[in-house]
């Protein structure tokens, strides 16, 4: 025995406006945005000046093994220098020249909201990055062994890019 369900147009109509009802549930929850935060595949997706990853690395910069070189707090202003031993496919030209085996750059962040350290000697360690919308501030989370580092800002930044020989 097969049965069929026939939806009247009356029907039609109280699905969707229960499924209506659902999203605008979901979305005062703000359900829906850590859903979408969640699905972004980019760490750098949230960081002003992105474009200069996608015109030196064709967007391979990896957020993985990093050394943070320098950590610098002035007022409401941190600025990061990180260093990566992953070299991507595509770099400048002009570093072709040079004898380099890492590349060093700068995350600037501005009206600083939160920072947050757990754990010691950042210096040695190497970690990951990650990026967040958390109340409505642009939040960079590195992660290592025994460490984990929180800031929070509205604007966050990309700065320099340099070849460096480790």
């Amino acid at each position: 025995v097969i049965k069929v369900h026939i939806l009247t147009h009356e029907h039609l109509i109280n699905l969707l406006e229960m499924v209506l009802e659902m999203i605008v549930f979901l979305v005062s929850q703000s359900i829906i945005v850590g859903v979408i935060q969640m699905l972004s595949t980019n760490w750098y997706e949230y960081i002003f000046f992105k474009e200069k990853l996608k015109y030196l690395f064709d967007n391979e910069l990896s957020p993985d093994n990093l050394y943070i070189d320098s950590f610098n707090i002035y007022e409401r202003v941190a600025v990061i220098n990180f260093i990566t031993m992953n070299i991507p496919q595509k770099y400048p030209k002009k570093w072709k020249s040079e004898s380099f085996n890492a590349i060093i750059f700068r995350l600037t962040f501005s009206d600083l909201t939160n920072f947050s350290i757990q754990g010691n000697d950042f210096f040695n360690k190497i970690g990951r990055l990650d990026t967040k919308i958390i109340d409505n501030k642009k939040t960079l989370i590195f992660t290592s062994e025994n460490l984990y580092i929180e800031l929070s800002a509205l604007n966050i930044m990309f700065g320099d890019f340099k070849p460096l020989k480790r």
